[in-house]
């Protein structure tokens, strides 16, 4: 996805060093935003949806490759985005509110507000017609579908800032943060409770994924990708440690993990570096390698036909 003005599909072939060889092909190219782009949704059979630190987020038919809609009102980053259905979108953005539209007309529903500083995460609760937005003002809220009304607000235990929420079984919260700690909250139905922290990280948590009903995984700026036992909340193994800096830094790691995409309960593939890989997680290996997919580190990836194709966007635009 790219920089420019227009909004449309360009179709490239994949050049540069160390990409001839390669089994992954580009296929095609989205052009419309004017910023970095964070965020990549599937909506249905023909859509998704990207969001961008322009405060947009774009609607593509990904058959196409046209633009189809613009979600516009967010007045700074759209940080978070998850789709409740197939015609209701929910959004966090760093201007403090929580929107919900209808993807079907571009139109929005709702602005919810209730938080003192950037929504940094939105997750869909087990219980029916909740969802839970988390902030960095520390706070956890959990909010009514249908009406927005706030039923409950938690103040998370960690001070660092928020990166991402996943819900695992037996109706908990998983946390990720500046911190390289998870913490897990209860959700029952009438509250959120702290729960329990677990470390494996040795830097900030930045993505979390759910593999199937008995696991997750995270991955962190340390380069690691954990797969966690979501009954037991214990580390099983860990797809990717790598133990050297970059040469040209002090203490930073060789490969970032800014997003984890579950491709099936046996497949996850992560955003490393400026690439992504993907993992046999029952083997514990890498089956396939893409490291130069982006001129920046990619941030976010989304699956499409049945796994079969990847689109990725990255801090290259």
């Amino acid at each position: 996805m790219g920089q420019d003005g227009s909004k449309g599909a360009r179709k490239d072939s994949v050049t540069g060093k160390g990409r001839s060889s390669n089994p992954i092909s580009e296929l095609q190219c989205l052009v419309g935003h004017t910023d970095i782009i964070r965020l990549l949704l599937r909506v249905d059979e023909m859509t998704i949806a990207s969001a961008s630190d322009d405060s947009n987020i774009l609607v593509w038919n990904y058959n196409t490759g046209q633009h189809v809609g613009t979600l516009s009102g967010h007045t700074l980053a759209v940080t978070c985005m998850i789709l409740l259905d197939k015609v209701r979108l929910v959004s966090g953005s760093a201007d403090k509110t929580v929107r919900m539209w209808d993807v079907k007309t571009n139109s929005c529903l709702r602005v919810l507000t209730g938080h003192e500083a950037s929504v940094k995460c939105l997750v869909a609760l087990a219980s029916p017609e909740r969802f839970c937005s988390g902030s960095n003002d520390r706070h956890l809220i959990v909010w009514r579908t249908f009406d927005g009304e706030k039923l409950n607000v938690i103040e998370r235990q960690e001070e660092e800032n928020l990166h991402c929420l996943l819900t695992i079984s037996h109706n908990r919260l998983v946390t990720g943060s500046n911190s390289s700690l998870l913490r897990v909250y209860k959700a029952d139905p009438a509250q959120l409770s702290y729960h329990k922290v677990l470390p494996q990280h040795r830097e900030s948590v930045r993505c979390l994924a759910r593999l199937s009903a008995m696991h997750f995984a995270s991955g962190s700026l340390d380069g690691a990708v954990v797969v966690w036992s979501a009954e037991t909340l214990t580390p099983l193994k860990v797809l990717n440690y790598p133990e050297r800096y970059r040469p040209d830094s002090s203490k930073v790691y060789i490969y970032n993990v800014h997003c984890l995409l579950t491709l099936s309960e046996r497949y996850l593939a992560a955003a490393l570096g400026n690439g992504f890989s993907v993992y046999d997680v029952a083997a514990g290996e890498c089956v396939l390698e893409c490291s130069a997919a982006h001129e920046a580190e990619v941030l976010c990836l989304l699956a499409l036909y049945n796994g079969t194709r990847i689109v990725s966007a990255a801090g290259d635009g």
